[in-house]
């Protein structure tokens, strides 16, 4: 902002050099923009540096919210996708489930009856029947 301004001035006075009615206005004019360029380069800026802070970090909050908000949305998407298709898989499956389940059991009921048997060779044909 300095910059800008210092230009600005000494484009001004470059400008009404080009033109002098007087070689003694020419160095005054010069004297007053060295020290006007050298002032507003000491002088602190007028602008709150803290309102400057303050637009930028909101700026930042806004992207970033925005950001997180996709985010959760395509997330959200996702998990529910899945989960759709896990409950579908496990609605399509139950039925075989249910099926290997009853036969386990009706297997490890034979394999148990087949624990009483006292004979040898009864006990591995039972095994192999069950």
């Amino acid at each position: 902002m300095k910059f800008a301004i210092a230009l600005c001035l000494l484009l001004a006075t470059s400008g009404f050099a080009l033109v002098p009615k007087h070689p003694a206005d020419l160095v005054s004019m010069l004297a007053r923009q060295q020290f006007a360029v050298r002032t507003l380069m000491g002088a602190p800026e007028a602008r709150d540096e803290s309102n400057l802070v303050n637009d930028c970090f909101n700026h930042y909050m806004e992207d970033q919210t925005n950001v997180i908000m996709s985010y959760n949305l395509q997330y959200t998407g996702c998990l529910r996708t899945a989960q759709t298709g896990r409950d579908e898989l496990t609605k399509e499956s139950a039925s075989e489930r249910e099926a290997l389940l009853d036969r386990t059991n009706k297997m490890c009921s034979s394999l148990t009856q087949c624990d009483t048997l006292v004979d040898g060779l009864d006990f591995f044909d039972c095994y192999r029947n069950a």
